[in-house]
């Protein structure tokens, strides 16, 4: 096990942007056997806008982030309260209750898109300060639960230690903070929240003052900054990494 923390230490001291943090953690899962691992910054403003670093698949994300999963997610409900590492599952929506009460009909639509993209149950780490929970670590499988737990109780300490390692490392590199990854522009950022907003690039010209050439230059520059290839997958990453707000 201390070969394996040795090597993940290695990585991520090696990993200086998202893409390469994202490497690290896909490297974490498959060392231990789990499919998906996703880092949350809670942030300061009611999960409205949190920083996430994951390798879940990136359809899982695009609706996680689209429908605004974060408000009502009681994964993130439960790591706020928590004080020590826990185990999750996501439950038969027809039976399941929280505290002796029916499962509202928006969180029953969570879990149900969450089996439909291969997580069914999960570890997650909650990570505190003096305020309260800051971030979390959360491990996510389609394993059974019983399978799961198994998984992770043989490398749980070294994922507790990475899990707060990772935390370090975010908070001193800054990483995810508007603008500090990939030095978006604010004409980049702002032709980016209009269309995340659903502004055609004809009406982000008439907003900003600029034509409409002008909007689909700074758009294409995200693009490239984010290495994707089209304007929604730019979208989703930024909001992913706090530099702009929610759809």
């Amino acid at each position: 096990m201390s070969s394996f923390l040795g090597d993940f230490l290695s990585s991520l001291e090696r990993s200086h942007d998202t893409d390469a943090l994202r490497d690290v953690l896909a490297k974490v899962g498959r060392s231990v056997g789990v499919s998906a691992i996703a880092y949350v910054n809670h942030g300061d403003t009611g999960r409205l806008s949190p920083r996430i670093i994951s390798n879940y698949p990136d359809s899982w994300t695009r609706r996680y982030i689209e429908r605004q999963y974060c408000r009502i997610d009681p994964v993130l409900d439960a790591a706020e309260q928590a004080f020590v590492p826990f185990y999750w599952a996501c439950p038969d929506s027809a039976s399941f209750s929280i505290n002796s009460h029916e499962t509202p009909p928006e969180q029953r639509r969570l879990f149900e898109d969450a089996i439909m993209h291969g997580i069914s149950c999960g570890f997650t780490v909650p990570i505190r300060n003096h305020l309260g929970c800051v971030a979390s670590f959360n491990i996510a499988s389609d394993l059974s639960l019983e399978a799961f737990t198994r998984t992770i109780s043989a490398n749980s300490d070294a994922l507790l230690l990475i899990s707060m390692y990772f935390h370090t490392c975010i908070c001193e590199r800054r990483l995810g903070a508007s603008g500090d990854l990939h030095s978006l522009s604010p004409r980049e950022i702002s032709c980016l929240q209009w269309q995340a907003k659903g502004k055609s690039q004809s009406d982000i010209a008439a907003i900003l003052g600029i034509s409409r050439r002008t909007v689909k230059f700074h758009i294409e520059n995200t693009m490239k900054k984010f290495d994707v290839t089209t304007a929604r997958q730019a979208i989703v990453r930024a909001i992913m990494e706090g530099i702009i707000d929610p759809l």
